[in-house]
């Protein structure tokens, strides 16, 4: 009895949930990392069992997902993994890249409130299987197909609430829905293959009559060959067809006419304003983006093709466990030629970790895609030993080279004019603790940074 009190009590609050209007399921919570164990190389997660990745850009292979968690909060990439059960969560700021073709085999959940990038196809397998972009900022990528079973007893769930692309989409009956939230996006850069006989209406929208969600392809779009067969049954969600898509089979898309926008440019999405559908351009097409390094320094560059409403940028560059941001960076506002920028900003030695922010005027934010650079050690900047004790001992490689010693506060402590060579500067009056070295060149420029610790 007490068991079908509580088989009652859950229907009756998942039918709670489905009345909100809300795409179901709601997704598992944003992971903070620190519990469970840390994932390396020949993983097992089994059932059970919870792993995080909290660090800067790690490499593994071998990953066997076997009922565990995997959370990933830094920047993991991974090949060779085995998606067997459980589930695998990207917390936000984190960024989960999967270079391989990827099978969700059974009862497995990618839940994702960061950057999720998979270098391959991706295939719903047996049943219970959910990949949700789970917030409006949320970005995944995958580069190949999306394909879902032929069976109808082979359930597979899309829950978008953010920004969704792929190489193209093989709706079959085995997709229970594709839902998409409010001012959700799903770019499909091939064809839509809605090949269904006993499903219908399998993309949805979940957040009642407020708002709208678009769907984007630039190939062919197949519509069934069944006439009764619709895409969809709600008017909130707009249609964009890209220059040169196509449609053919003789179901139909199920919205209102004017939902559907053709000629939709590379970086266009529709937008609903009452009964009136236009095409509005994403605030920024990024172009190119690179970071050359220099002794002490990155020089970061980057282009748009178009701009939108674009105030400024910012870039964030990540070496461990450190955040540093340039000052913003002034935007070109409204341009539809090619904009370049440039900032330079001090690096110590070490990998880094960058992208670009981008900020528009009402404040929303837009991420260029992460990208490396590595800073060597500079031969006009040799300070050693760490630890020291009673001196510093500096090589330089030319005139006018300058080292600047700082205390765990900021306050400068010493600043010494180095000659070339072998300097040595006395540190007996220091006490014991942190301290940052910096290494200037002639002009005033920072070649390195580095923290030292006194004993």
């Amino acid at each position: 009895m007490i068991s079908l009190r509580l088989l009652l009590l859950a229907g009756l609050l998942l039918l709670a949930v489905n009345l909100s209007g809300q795409c179901l399921p709601a997704g598992l919570a944003n992971p903070t990392c620190g519990t469970g164990s840390t994932v390396s190389s020949n993983s097992n997660i089994n059932n059970g069992t919870t792993f995080n990745h909290c660090t800067a850009n790690t490499s593994m292979t071998n990953i066997n997902l076997n009922g565990g968690t995997l959370q990933v909060c830094g920047i993991l990439t991974l090949s060779s993994a085995n998606f067997n059960s459980g589930n695998i969560v990207v917390a936000k700021y984190g960024e989960l890249i999967i270079n391989q073709n990827v099978t969700l085999n059974n009862n497995i959940t990618i839940c994702n409130y960061g950057t999720l990038t998979i270098n391959g196809t991706l295939t719903f397998q047996n049943s219970n299987n959910y990949l949700i972009n789970a917030a409006s900022d949320a970005r995944m990528v995958i580069s190949g197909t999306v394909t879902f079973s032929n069976n109808s007893n082979q359930e597979g769930y899309i829950v978008n609430r953010g920004h969704l692309q792929c190489g193209g989409m093989n709706v079959r009956d085995g997709a229970q829905y594709i839902c998409l939230e409010t001012g959700s996006y799903l770019g499909i850069n091939g064809s839509l293959d809605y090949n269904i006989s006993s499903a219908n209406n399998v993309f949805t929208y979940g957040s009642g009559s407020s708002g709208n969600a678009t769907i984007r392809y630039t190939g062919n779009a197949f519509l069934s060959n069944n006439s009764s067969k619709t895409i969809t049954s709600s008017s909130r969600i707009l249609i964009c067809k890209a220059t040169g898509a196509t449609q053919s089979g003789t179901g139909g898309w199920g919205v209102p006419a004017g939902n559907i926008s053709t000629n939709c440019g590379a970086t266009a999405q529709p937008q609903q304003t009452g009964v009136f559908i236009s095409c509005f351009t994403l605030p920024v097409e990024w172009l190119s983006w690179s970071a050359t390094p220099e002794p002490g320094a990155l020089n970061i560059l980057w282009s748009t093709a178009s701009e939108v409403n674009s105030s400024y940028f910012v870039v964030e560059l990540t070496g461990g466990d450190n955040l540093l941001l340039s000052p913003p960076i002034e935007a070109a506002g409204n341009s539809h030629l090619p904009q370049y920028y440039s900032v330079k900003m001090p690096a110590a030695p070490g990998a880094y970790y960058i992208r670009i922010r981008q900020v528009d005027f009402d404040g929303q934010v837009n991420y260029s895609p992460y990208f490396t650079a590595t800073v060597q050690e500079s031969s006009a900047s040799m300070v050693a030993p760490n630890p020291f004790t009673d001196a510093l001992n500096v090589t330089a490689a030319g005139e006018n080279i300058r080292l600047l010693l700082r205390d765990a506060q900021g306050k400068l402590l010493l600043s010494e004019q180095l000659g070339a060579g072998p300097n040595s500067i006395s540190t007996s009056a220091l006490a014991a603790g942190i301290y940052f070295a910096e290494i200037q060149d002639a002009g005033g420029q920072t070649m390195s940074r580095s923290k030292m610790v006194k004993q």
